[in-house]
């Protein structure tokens, strides 16, 4: 075999490991990634401005309610009074 076959082949190999350390490192630092993100409870954006509208729209549906609930305590109130007169 002469030298600069030697050398290919020596190189295709080299290349070849290389390659799998890499992926193998990519696969391992993505795993750490996820579990980090997910220990820390992070949300994509478009998670959390989904969950801002649905909070949104419970402080409204709240907010109405107490102006319900208001309205009924006055118009009780109301009647409670014409009642004792």
């Amino acid at each position: 075999m002469e030298i600069k076959s030697i050398f290919r082949m020596i190189s295709r190999i080299l290349l070849e490991e290389i390659r799998n350390i890499r992926k193998e490192i990519e696969n391992k630092v993505k795993f750490i990634v996820s579990k980090q993100i997910e220990r820390l409870q992070i949300v994509s954006k478009e998670e959390y401005e989904i969950q801002s509208e649905i909070l949104s729209n419970i402080v409204k549906k709240v907010s109405n309610m107490e102006k319900r609930i208001r309205d009924l305590e006055r118009k009780d109130l109301k009647n409670s009074k014409i009642k004792k007169k």
